[in-house]
């Protein structure tokens, strides 16, 4: 039996100006790529999500009312040369193969996802 483990956990903290630009960036040597959104976006409110405090981050579980960074989106690499982009809200895990990404730009911030690859 093979067998896999997770060799590497990555916390970000991206601030505005900060992305992820290389276009063919990828996790070498991993098979597997879980990035999680730990910050609440832009795009959580513009899709009419409703936003909620965890009561561990001294939101004490009430609605949040303003988001912690916009811009940032997760883009992918397809087949054909496209790129997609990829809705991603606070507490979504993208999960992924091999897959060529990058993020764009943050327009204000900070933006926190956590990598585990």
């Amino acid at each position: 039996m093979t067998r896999f483990a997770l060799r590497c956990v990555e916390y970000h903290r991206v601030s505005p100006s900060g992305s992820l630009p290389f276009q063919g960036h990828h996790d070498a040597g991993s098979l597997l790529t879980i990035d999680v959104l730990l910050s609440t976006s832009a795009a959580d409110f513009d899709r009419g999500d409703s936003v909620t405090a965890a009561d561990g981050d001294g939101g004490g579980g009430g609605s949040v009312t303003a988001a912690d960074f916009e811009g940032g989106e997760f883009v992918t690499a397809e087949d054909g040369g496209h790129r997609a982009t990829h809705a991603f809200g606070r507490g979504d895990a993208l999960v992924f193969v091999r897959l060529r990404k990058m993020a764009k730009i943050v327009t204000s911030g900070p933006m926190c996802p956590i990598a585990l690859f």
